[in-house]
């Protein structure tokens, strides 16, 4: 009798207590299948999380309303400042309020390392001449047109790859065919940055620019004594993988067989701005605060110079660094030989929602995030580096 009772008890609530249960137990599965697909799509770059997320990030801060991306990875609206006219390359501000700004400066980022040995932008260059220049050369964004100006037409002594075959026991300076003078030492390379710190090239007072892509090894160049300022040029994501795509393309034969969405799928870099600034391998998932880490490093230390925008850019690092002085009228005809070509020239970019554009995409989350904000530091630098 008891154990009737028991079962038509249990019979009472079976329609209550279990479908709680089971419905926690759903939501707790939805949820690990959620992370799990963020987690591979970060992991691996390839994943519709990825662009699922930047959604939901752009849904808050300023002209939020502007911006969704569908399921397919279709942009509504205007995403990073790509074109329209009031985008870099019209008039008004570079940053046109897409996606929100955090508040950067509250949260206490501590750099790692030796970042701190890169002068805070803030700090006006002429009160440290011993501070040398860093032109962080993000591949195919513009900076072999500033390495060209600085070398040939201002006749600055670079640290750059042109040392790379040096092996002198001291710091010389020597002269390229063209006349571009330069110390013998390889800063694009870990290797030659290690010799450059043995040589003391911080301290010799002989390098007037360096040009390097290795933005964390070649901080231990400097000291705090003896920094480095860094500087750099920005160019859209999308533009950016086109172009190394149409560059590949000239130089590689395998990537001549190749279509764009195959390069991207296959050779495009993964979120490589993000990964410089913060010094993590491919095989390393990124996450949020390694954004915020890029972003904190942007903030302090670097001048923002935009390729939508390279003849301002270079007009804002001829005043920062003191450059106007060289800029006689032999020096402005040479600068606009090569600005000229460049203010003119943008690679076709892939239709929204094509198989290209969803992998490029896909690949550049965080940068993506980060030149956004690169476009908000452009505005926001503009009256105080002309002041420095």
């Amino acid at each position: 009798g008891q154990s009737r009772v028991s079962f038509a008890a249990r019979s009472r609530v079976s329609t209550n207590a279990p479908m709680k249960n089971s419905t926690k137990v759903r939501a707790l599965i939805c949820l690990g299948c959620v992370i799990g697909s963020i987690v591979l799509s970060l992991m691996y770059g390839h994943g519709a999380a990825g662009l699922w997320m930047t959604n939901q990030f752009s849904r808050f801060g300023p002209g939020a309303d502007q911006v969704r991306i569908d399921g397919t990875g279709m942009v509504h609206g205007t995403l990073g400042g790509l074109g329209g006219a009031d985008g870099p390359t019209g008039p008004g501000p570079a940053y046109n309020g897409t996606t929100a700004i955090p508040d950067l400066e509250s949260m206490n980022i501590v750099l790692f390392g030796d970042m701190e040995n890169y002068q805070d932008w803030t700090v006006p260059y002429f009160s440290n001449r011993t501070d040398i220049p860093v032109l962080w050369t993000i591949p195919r964004a513009g900076g072999n047109v500033l390495i060209r100006i600085l070398g040939k037409c201002l006749g600055l002594v670079q640290v750059s790859g042109e040392g790379s075959n040096h092996y002198e026991e001291q710091l010389q300076i020597h002269e390229t065919p063209q006349g571009a003078r330069y110390v013998n030492v390889d800063s694009t390379t870990v290797m030659g940055l290690a010799r450059a710190k043995q040589l003391n090239i911080a301290q010799s007072g002989m390098a007037e620019v360096m040009y390097t892509s290795l933005i964390v090894p070649a901080s231990s160049v400097f000291s705090l004594k003896n920094r480095g300022r860094l500087f750099s040029i920005f160019r859209h994501p999308l533009e950016r993988a086109v172009s190394l795509y149409n560059q590949a393309q000239i130089l590689d034969r395998q990537a001549a067989e190749m279509t764009l969405a195959d390069f991207a799928y296959a050779r495009l870099s993964n979120n490589e701005m993000v990964r410089t600034l913060v010094g993590k391998a491919e095989e390393e998932v990124l996450t949020e605060q390694d954004l915020l880490l890029a972003m904190e490093i942007l903030r302090r230390k670097c001048v923002i110079g935009l390729a939508d925008r390279i003849g301002e850019s270079m007009q804002r690092f001829h005043r920062y660094f003191g450059w106007d002085a060289l800029r006689v009228a032999g020096v402005l005809h040479c600068e606009q030989e090569f600005l000229a070509p460049n203010q003119a020239r943008r690679p076709d970019t892939p239709i929204p929602g094509s198989e290209a554009y969803n992998f490029i995409m896909a690949q550049n989350f965080y940068d993506m995030r980060l030149y956004d904000y690169a476009l908000y530091l452009f505005d926001f630098q503009g009256g105080d580096t002309r002041d420095n």
